[in-house]
């Protein structure tokens, strides 16, 4: 078989398709300390400069090797453009270890979500930034790396936006009303998403810790975090990678419904996720 360039083989993988070796792509944010000190591209700047971000994102395919690079670096983004406040300086070492986490939720009853409009990906918060920083990526790498770009799933960003304690109790208590957060937050994703494929990424990777197993059960994953993720990976021109951290076995078949690869973490063995998986494999990462 002749030699593949990387995105032949990570396009070929997650299409379940013949490959001349597994791809070595990293879905996940390459984000560390070091490598913020080998390019002088720091959080938290990272996460509001396009140019930062770019260089960053660079610094895995050229120090460490990765065949892709991948924005952006925390997963905040979406909920920040739906009206969330964040706070990116919590840590020990002044944001550079730890991601920007959501200090005020702005949603509270079904007026306030009504009232919150639907963002513009090219103008409204960070947004604009991820989607600059992948278009300098375009022109900085060669055309066969792929760009990888993170869009964080519905669920996930519905629990963010009206505050994540509250949310998980009304998914029992108040479920239609779970629904129409879910469903903003869909509509806002799916149009990020979008406009990340027009900007030059490859594969748009849904991140959804929220719908992980630890905290809501399979039958609630079915129903209000399946629909969306399918819709969301559907709605988009390039192959999707869903990642759900945790202990996802109970997930996993559904998990592999929802896009062409699923990306988990350690606490999942691969062999038992190959053997749950079968026929629906796709493309799983640790």
């Amino acid at each position: 078989m002749e030699q593949m360039s990387p995105k032949e083989r990570l396009y070929a993988t997650l299409y379940r398709q013949e490959v001349d070796r597994i791809p070595v792509a990293q879905p996940l944010q390459t984000g560390t300390v070091e490598l913020m000190e080998s390019c002088g591209a720091f959080w938290p700047a990272v996460h509001s400069d396009p140019e930062l971000m770019a260089t960053l994102a660079y610094e895995a395919h050229a120090k460490i090797g990765f065949e892709s690079v991948r924005v952006p670096f925390d997963v905040n983004v979406e909920s920040e453009a739906l009206g969330c406040i964040l706070d990116y300086e919590k840590g020990s070492r002044k944001g550079l270890d730890i991601q920007p986490s959501v200090k005020t939720a702005p949603i509270s009853n079904l007026e306030g979500l009504e009232a919150t409009p639907d963002p513009d990906p090219h103008t409204t918060g960070r947004m604009p930034v991820v989607l600059e920083a992948i278009r300098l990526l375009r022109k900085r790498l060669p055309a066969e790396i792929p760009i990888l770009s993170a869009v964080v799933g519905p669920f996930m960003v519905a629990g963010q936006i009206r505050g994540v304690d509250p949310f998980m109790r009304e998914l029992m208590r108040e479920p239609d009303f779970v629904t129409k957060v879910v469903e903003k937050a869909f509509r806002a994703c799916l149009a990020y998403a979008q406009a990340q494929v027009e900007a030059g990424s490859d594969v748009v990777v849904i991140v959804d810790a929220s719908a992980s197993p630890d905290l809501i059960s399979p039958a609630q994953f079915d129903a209000f975090a399946k629909p969306y993720t399918k819709d969301l990976s559907a709605g988009v021109s390039v192959p999707t990678i869903l990642h759900i951290c945790g202990r996802t076995k109970p997930s996993l078949a559904h998990m592999a419904e929802c896009a062409n690869g699923v990306s988990i973490d350690s606490l999942v063995p691969m062999r038992e996720a190959r053997e749950i998986v079968g026929e629906r494999w796709r493309f799983v990462a640790t």
